[in-house]
């Protein structure tokens, strides 16, 4: 092989590696959950864990640690010999790298893009661990489908805990026939298996949480109470009439990425999304 191929070989494999880190993740792409990524080891062994949240098709938390090569968490000990400052200077440095963590998770959190992520200096090191990490965790959150793609039939897919309040859950069931989605059923639950109907909320807001039993409720109470029981039982309501306008966008649309959130509903939502996702990936649609 002679050295213009060579040369030509090294500078494809730098473009398409620059390409890779600078990328752009499609947001309406991005499905609800948590994800987790974890870095190579540094030249010491140290490595970093990134946990993303996200929800309403936005990253909505950022968990980000290092740790050193033995599993020990980078903290305020990060830099101590034997649990002793040795050098200040040392100790220091360690600490600015540590400081850098959350500075990094925050800046993610507030520009919603990692290409957005400004390095820190003195923290190249753990920055370049961000990067990696980030960009692992979005890899798994992000899910295109492509319709020719997906195997005709019926699958049936569920929320999980990510997008879970006190234990409640979706299912979306998804019928496709000739490559089109042609049948979406989706069903919200509480904790203990009930379906998420009229009488959701209903129940709710008889008396303040803080009132022993049997304690008589005046009127001024009484009708606080019911107010409270109204408004708790309308919002409740208004996340279930979402429902069909989730079902609709996505039929009409065929296309899960093109399925705005209801105001209001933004569970339900991402309820929707996730378990639809889980459903046409037993089709086949996970790219």
């Amino acid at each position: 092989m002679n050295n213009r191929i060579i040369g030509t070989l090294i500078l494809l494999t730098a473009v398409t590696a620059v390409q890779g880190c600078n990328r752009e993740y499609d947001q309406k792409s991005l499905v609800p959950g948590v994800y987790e990524a974890r870095s190579t080891p540094d030249k010491d062994g140290g490595y970093s864990i990134a946990k993303i949240t996200v929800k309403n098709r936005r990253i909505a938390a950022v968990d980000y640690h290092t740790y050193t090569a033995d599993g020990k968490l980078k903290d305020a000990d990060y830099g101590k010999v034997n649990g002793e400052i040795v050098s200040q200077e040392d100790y220091k440095k360690a600490q600015h790298a540590v400081a850098a963590q959350q500075k990094y998770a925050d800046q993610l959190l507030e520009v919603q893009n990692i290409n957005f992520v400004d390095g820190i200096t003195g923290a190249s090191i753990m920055y370049d661990q961000f990067n990696e990490t980030v960009r692992a965790a979005l890899d798994q959150a992000e899910r295109k489908y492509s319709l020719g793609d997906l195997k005709d039939g019926t699958y049936t897919g569920k929320s999980g805990d990510a997008n879970s309040h006190h234990g409640d859950y979706a299912t979306v069931k998804v019928t496709l026939k000739d490559h089109r989605i042609t049948d979406v059923v989706f069903d919200a639950y509480t904790r203990d298996g009930s379906l998420k109907d009229e009488n959701y909320g209903r129940n709710s807001g008889k008396k303040p949480k803080d009132m022993p039993e049997g304690t008589e409720l005046t009127e001024d109470q009484k009708q606080a109470a019911e107010t409270a029981r109204r408004q708790h039982y309308e919002k409740a309501q208004q996340s279930i009439k979402a429902h069909p306008k989730y079902v609709e966008q996505l039929i009409s649309t065929q296309d899960l990425s093109k399925v705005d959130a209801v105001t209001g509903a933004t569970r339900s939502y991402d309820q929707f999304v996730e378990a639809t996702s889980n459903a046409l990936e037993q089709a086949g649609g996970k790219q």
